[in-house]
């Protein structure tokens, strides 16, 4: 599946992706070593894939597993989804994590945009709590916090948007005002829906932005994002 995914890929001109497992994200995540894991052999011989890891932050051993995961398998992203897991950014027994993402130097990928948990503010407000860390906003707002995701990342440094759900005029606002460095294209698409590359790559190739900006936000901030260059 992961070879088939990758391929789709490349014939859109997509060379390579970051992506996390979806199973853990609709359970307790009680197994989240064993599916980390798993992730990681996935990719261990494979350039292109990225993985990002998942923990329960509810988990005692939450922080110690993104620590073990970037220790062992080298990872460097964790991906977390508030609203599916159930969870407030602003819990203490989330802090470790945040913690220990910015010790190792791991960014972390929010689902943002949707209420009651991942509000773009909501996942926001963990860079302004913890300036050493890379958090990136994975819809970039949505179509109706965008505007938010884009004010707080021309503000915070450390934020990172991601252009995979806005609308067209929403994302030429953000290209327009934010940091290219801070500007990335998702595709947001599972194995099996590989027309949605397709779909997002369309949107943000039509956007008006000079060659620099776009070297940026198509491969650039991604690889620093990721913490590959």
């Amino acid at each position: 599946m992961l070879e088939a995914g990758l391929e789709a890929l490349a014939i859109e001109g997509v060379d390579a992706c970051a992506g996390s497992l979806i199973e853990p994200l609709y359970s307790d995540c009680s197994n989240h070593r064993e599916q980390n894991d798993f992730l990681a052999a996935l990719a261990a011989d494979e350039p292109r894939f990225w993985p990002c890891c998942v923990v329960n932050p509810r988990t005692a051993d939450a922080a110690a597993e993104v620590r073990r995961c970037f220790e062992v398998h080298g990872i460097r992203a964790l991906k977390l989804h508030p609203w599916l897991q159930g969870f407030s950014c602003s819990d203490a027994y989330t802090e470790p994590v945040y913690r220990a993402c910015a010790e190792v130097g791991m960014a972390i990928v929010f689902h943002d945009g949707t209420p009651p948990y991942s509000s773009t503010l909501q996942c926001a407000d963990v860079a302004r709590r913890h300036p050493d860390l890379t958090v990136i906003l994975g819809h970039a707002g949505l179509n109706d916090q965008w505007r938010q995701a884009r004010d707080i990342a021309c503000e915070w440094p450390n934020v990172c948007l991601v252009l995979s759900g806005p609308s067209m005029l929403a994302m030429q606002s953000i290209v327009d005002s934010v940091p290219a460095g801070q500007v990335m294209y998702g595709s947001d698409f599972t194995w099996t829906q590989t027309s949605t590359i397709r779909y997002r790559l369309h949107k943000v190739r039509a956007l008006e932005m000079d060659e620099q900006t776009r070297r940026q936000v198509m491969s650039e901030t991604a690889l620093r994002g990721f913490r590959l260059r």
